[in-house]
């Protein structure tokens, strides 16, 4: 987990910073982002990875993300970029998460099986799946996976900026459909937000729950 911290400075401006804005990186998120980025590259991804950039709102998370996905330009990675918090406006949250997922892909030049990818996603999502299908079709997909160089890296900003139940749902999302091999997940949120989402549906701590994902 990264932890951002509290700041507030009149001199910066009121907008995420991007790679452009290096100037203005008063707390060092360039520096920080390399050195996570240099981490994650480094990880075996025979699993997928879930990684949290944690902080309260206003504290820097979209900089950060903005930072650390620059980092990412190799020739292996697929990186799409989701924004929780657009998905939601427009109103049929999932649905439009998944289409925004795939738009990201269908842009990406890199060597990825996108019609069984996509269509597994879509029956998990909508149920379309007979008994014992699923099993069978996520093992099928994850062998896929597991044979091609390229991994994907997903980054998801504004999830604490979501009704709790939508929330909720695009955590178990990651957590229970997407948990396939050559995938690391790049989340940004308030975990106290996440938490108490979590635990208007469920007698578990959301805390427990947040340690079980990332």
């Amino acid at each position: 987990r990264k932890q951002m911290n509290h700041f507030i400075d009149p001199k910066c401006k009121d907008q995420p910073l991007t790679s452009k804005d290096q100037e203005l990186d008063l707390l060092g998120f360039q520096k920080s982002a390399w050195g996570l980025a240099r981490s994650i590259k480094a990880l075996e991804v025979e699993e997928s990875k879930c990684i949290g950039v944690l902080g309260e709102l206003g504290s820097g998370k979209t900089s950060f993300l903005n930072f650390l996905r620059d980092q990412f330009d190799d020739e292996k990675a697929i990186v799409l970029s989701l924004d929780a918090w657009l998905c939601a406006q427009e109103g049929r949250f999932l649905s439009s998460f998944i289409t925004t997922l795939f738009t990201d892909l269908e842009k990406n030049p890199r060597e990825l099986k996108k019609d069984r990818f996509k269509s597994f996603i879509r029956k998990s999502v909508g149920t379309g799946f007979r008994q014992n299908q699923f099993e069978e079709e996520k093992s099928l997909l994850r062998k896929h996976l597991l044979a091609q160089e390229s991994y994907i890296i997903c980054f998801v900003d504004n999830l604490d900026k979501l009704e709790h139940g939508d929330a909720r749902r695009i955590i178990c999302l990651l957590k229970e459909v997407l948990d396939l091999p050559k995938m690391i997940f790049v989340l940004a949120f308030d975990p106290n937000f996440v938490a108490t989402a979590y635990n208007q549906f469920d007698p578990i701590s959301g805390e427990y729950f947040l340690d079980g994902v990332i």
